[in-house]
């Protein structure tokens, strides 16, 4: 099965003769970087919820770690030297243990996720906490910023206006997006609530997310290529086409309109059309020769149809790809 990218696609791009040739660049694989961006995902969520339960008194967490892959190995042992200061956390609180020696259980824990900045502030954004991988890339003591306006330590362009994290938690509006040292983070905040439930104060947490859009911008890049080099028709999940580009609409002499929104099955008939999607929906690519005719002209074509999948596995969309074989005859 497909993984999540089109580095398969590469091989498709073809010369004046009709050939397949190799792009310069070939797609790359980002389901390794997918997998690890999910993980860590899922195990923020785990480790925020965590917190809200220690804060709040409550000792009842899970320190269960997720099952690594072969791409998360290494965040898998990290969050498990996490858990492992939670559980020490957990029991500091469970023997009753003072006040100072938990906050300091909770300052460990949280400087030991040494690759993601994690930052607490009062309702004024004032900074009441920053961990050391804040810290290290702000190049800043602890001392130095704590008691400080969020915006005077950070001082970034999403400051002091809408995009600020904390505004967009406020609105609903998901993350925010800033930029360090050619570097991307995104950034995504909640509310910090006493035992009454009340908001006392804000927690962002920082993802470098510069490897991933680097991935995503070449990947973009690639496939523009594609689209310009070859002769294409995109289809989505079920069959439906969405796209089909100019170089193939010129052979082809036909609009857009004749065929974006049409099934494949109304071209080439029901059983055709399960032959190849049941193909589809396992991943597999689907080659076929195609005569086909316009004006009084017959080409053949080879048909190559590859499968875009989701991280799970799932059909996303389709991409088909028409190599010209022959010169075109009078029939």
């Amino acid at each position: 099965m497909l993984k999540n990218n089109e580095h398969q696609l590469s091989h498709l791009n073809i010369d004046e003769d009709g050939n397949a040739i190799r792009a310069a660049g070939a797609m790359k694989d980002i389901t390794a970087e997918t997998e690890r961006t999910a993980y860590i995902h899922a195990e923020f969520k785990k480790l925020a919820a965590n917190l809200q339960k220690l804060a709040q008194g409550n000792t009842k967490i899970d320190t269960t770690v997720g099952r690594a892959s072969q791409y998360t190995q290494e965040e898998y042992e990290e969050f498990m030297k996490i858990a492992s200061n939670m559980e020490h956390v957990r029991k500091s609180m469970d023997s009753g243990e003072t006040f100072k020696e938990k906050a300091h259980w909770y300052e460990f824990m949280l400087d030991s996720i040494y690759e993601t900045p994690i930052s607490a502030t009062d309702m004024d954004k004032k900074i009441t906490f920053l961990n050391k991988a804040g810290l290290d890339i702000l190049g800043k003591t602890r001392q130095e910023v704590t008691g400080k306006p969020c915006a005077e330590v950070w001082n970034l362009d999403i400051c002091k206006n809408e995009n600020c994290g904390i505004e967009c938690m406020i609105r609903e509006e998901g993350h925010s997006v800033f930029t360090i040292d050619n570097s991307t983070y995104t950034t995504r905040a909640s509310y910090i609530k006493d035992l009454a439930g009340i908001n006392i104060g804000h927690v962002e947490v920082v993802n470098d997310v510069t490897e991933t859009i680097n991935k995503e911008y070449e990947l973009i890049q690639l496939q523009t290529i594609l689209y310009e080099t070859n002769n294409v028709i995109e289809f989505d999940d079920e069959g439906t086409i969405t796209d089909i580009n100019q170089n193939l609409l010129d052979i082809w002499n036909v609009e857009s309109e004749e065929f974006v929104g049409k099934h494949y099955s109304s071209l080439v008939g029901l059983e055709k059309y399960k032959l190849v999607w049941n193909d589809m929906k396992h991943g597999k690519i689907h080659e076929d020769i195609r005569h086909i005719t316009t004006q009084g002209k017959t080409a053949t074509f080879r048909h190559k149809f590859m499968p875009i999948c989701k991280n799970d596995g799932n059909l996303l969309r389709v991409i088909m790809v028409a190599i010209r074989i022959d010169d075109e005859v009078n029939i």
